[in-house]
């Protein structure tokens, strides 16, 4: 489990030094959840550090806390570690996700990215999916108190990226990491939530329909890693 002091002192210091980061590129969302400005709670060292401890305990794996250009170098590490060779991006909510498919690339790898169109070819994009070994995403927003990742999917961030893939690296802003699931909804909106698919995960996908024992990934990741962007503690 990430070291909950660190956590603390790097969202502290993200509060202190982080700018202004609603200027997103442009994502499958248009202007609606993206756009969305975070209550003023979001951000503190405590709800991070509560989403950590969250998370964990609904079997996700929590990676720490850094920047975003650290996280991309991280998100090639994972990949070798795992061993995945079939690897999909997709849009960001705040961040330009393509600078994370270059890492990718730039390490040997051929990321699965989403040209926006994905009527153009269903089946061949759903059997592309189907092999994807491990997606990468992030997230709108983070929920302290339940550990739970919320998801706006979109023609070049499908839901079915999470969903088919059994290994998620889900990624999500400091500031965005808000009290509880009331919060995030508020914060996505009508419009967003009206207009796009919304997946609020918590966790790896689970049942215990099979001989009554807990089972992951049946029907969803079997495993979900979380970063939170910003600075490192030094």
């Amino acid at each position: 489990m990430a070291d909950f002091h660190e956590l603390l002192a790097s969202v502290r210091a993200a509060l202190a030094t982080n700018g202004d980061r609603g200027a997103a590129h442009d994502s499958a969302l248009g202007s609606t959840a993206r756009d969305q400005p975070a209550p003023a709670e979001a951000g503190s060292a405590e709800l991070v550090a509560r989403f950590a401890r969250e998370f964990e305990l609904v079997n996700g794996r929590m990676l720490g806390v850094m920047p975003f250009e650290r996280a991309c170098a991280r998100a090639l590490e994972l990949a070798r570690e795992l061993k995945a060779q079939s690897i999909a991006v997709g849009a960001g909510a705040v961040n330009d996700m393509t600078a994370l498919a270059a890492t990718l690339k730039a390490g040997g790898l051929e990321p699965l990215t989403f040209d926006g169109n994905p009527e153009a070819d269903r089946a061949r994009m759903r059997e592309r999916l189907a092999g994807v070994e491990l997606a990468v995403v992030e997230a709108h927003y983070a929920v302290a108190s339940t550990g739970t990742l919320a998801l706006l999917g979109g023609p070049r961030s499908p839901n079915s990226l999470t969903l088919l893939a059994p290994v998620n690296l889900v990624l999500v802003q400091a500031d965005r990491v808000l009290r509880d699931v009331a919060a995030a909804v508020s914060a996505l909106g009508a419009e967003a939530i009206t207009s796009r698919r919304l997946a609020l995960v918590t966790g790896p996908s689970r049942t215990a329909d099979i001989e009554k024992k807990l089972v992951l990934g049946a029907h969803g990741p079997r495993e979900v890693y979380a970063i939170v962007l910003g600075p490192e503690h030094e």
